[in-house]
């Protein structure tokens, strides 16, 4: 009777230490619970482009640059320049990144990202839109290429607030650009959204 008790006694010790090893092994084999720590979710920032059309004509482009660039002044709000552009396209062509070297400047006062800064310079980089506005975090900055807007605006009365504002737009020389906040979190509505735009069909 002992031994029948004591090899029950057995059976049921080794058959307990199997199921332990058994579940051990099976919650070790299970993937680990996803973690919900909120920094571990990469956070994407949204960005809008807006640009001036190619085909915009005179009194349009007067009507952005009285809408970004007098109303920015007006505002007493900081317009920092953008640097040498043509450096920066040929940077860009050269696959280095057009936000280091002397090619670009880093706005001082304005607060946009280095992505959003990107996005809205490509479109200077890959051709002469004149002006492009860019929509983030619930702000608008607006990016002005003088070059371009100059032989948009050859007849432009150099004596005009306008021409004042245009000229006096980051540094003085002819092909930099500058950039400046628009009044509000969106764009003019007189420029285009980018998309469409640069995925029209070309001739």
């Amino acid at each position: 009777m002992q031994n029948r008790l004591a090899r029950n006694a057995c059976i049921s010790f080794w058959l307990c230490a199997y199921l332990a090893v058994a579940i051990l092994s099976a919650g070790c084999a299970a993937p680990p619970p996803a973690r919900t720590d909120s920094f571990l979710t990469p956070t994407i920032e949204e960005i809008d482009v807006s640009i001036l059309s190619s085909n915009a004509s005179v009194e349009t482009v007067t009507n952005i640059l009285s809408e970004t660039l007098i109303a920015t002044q007006n505002a007493n709000l900081p317009i920092d320049s953008l640097g040498d552009l043509p450096n920066a396209r040929l940077k860009f062509y050269s696959g280095e990144p057009v936000t280091n070297g002397d090619a670009l400047k880093k706005p001082i006062h304005v607060d946009i990202s280095d992505a959003a800064l990107v996005e809205g310079l490509i479109p200077h980089l890959i051709g002469r839109v004149g002006v492009s506005c860019v929509e983030t975090a619930g702000q608008a900055f607006w990016i002005i290429d003088k070059a371009a807007i100059r032989s948009l605006l050859d007849d432009l009365d150099p004596s005009s607030e306008l021409w004042a504002s245009v000229a006096s737009c980051g540094e003085e020389c002819q092909d930099c650009g500058c950039i400046g906040p628009m009044g509000g979190s969106t764009c003019s509505v007189s420029l285009k959204s980018m998309k469409p735009v640069l995925g029209a069909p070309t001739d």
